[in-house]
């Protein structure tokens, strides 16, 4: 399979759940993932949950932008989880430059390869599509990261779906930095992503 040049992102958003909005969402999500593109999905947890579950049925990869102030809308359906709080005005006006898009996107498509090349031969072509043999094969963890693991299940409550998805997450920021094995850092910052699962 070879690889296109271009990650395509698709986004969604709804401030109505009501019946017509929630499968207009799903359709959309769905179709969404079916052209290869990612989903990032913002507004009500109504609307949210249609568009993830949409694309989930697909094999994609959702992504939730929740407003710092509704952790209540956070979605379990989703891969990653991200609370956007208030941008600071010294945060507006630093000149600290962070990676470039060139830079980011060049580490995305060498992912995507090398998830490709780990799943050839299979009807699986990145990390969220893994079952629970897949996860098991690929998403091992080192002591530390366990007992992340751990915690992350026995403090913050976290589900058995969160757990297999934290490590998937984990996996893929393996393979964006070039890393064959999945790493505490790595189990800790996939933790974050899911901290939403908190307020349920």
């Amino acid at each position: 399979m070879q690889l296109k040049k271009k990650i395509r992102i698709g986004v969604i958003g709804g401030s109505k759940p009501d019946t017509r909005s929630r499968q207009v969402a799903f359709n959309v999500g769905q179709l969404i993932a079916e052209k290869g593109a990612i989903l990032i999905c913002g507004g009500l947890s109504g609307v949210m949950e249609a568009a993830s579950r949409g694309a989930k049925q697909a094999g994609g990869l959702t992504i939730g932008i929740l407003p710092g102030n509704s952790p209540q809308d956070a979605n379990p359906n989703i891969d990653i989880q991200a609370e956007v709080p208030r941008v600071e005005f010294k945060d507006i006006i630093s000149k600290v430059e962070g990676e470039s898009s060139t830079e980011i996107r060049k580490r995305v498509i060498e992912a995507k390869e090398r998830q490709l090349l780990r799943f050839k031969g299979k009807k699986i072509y990145c990390n969220s599509q893994m079952g629970t043999r897949e996860v098991k094969k690929y998403c091992q963890v080192d002591d530390q990261g366990k007992e992340l693991l751990e915690m992350a299940v026995n403090r913050l409550g976290f589900s058995a779906r969160a757990y297999a998805r934290v490590l998937k997450v984990a996996r893929t920021i393996a393979d964006l930095n070039n890393e064959e094995s999945i790493s505490p850092v790595h189990v800790s910052e996939a933790i974050q992503y899911r901290m939403m699962d908190k307020y349920f």
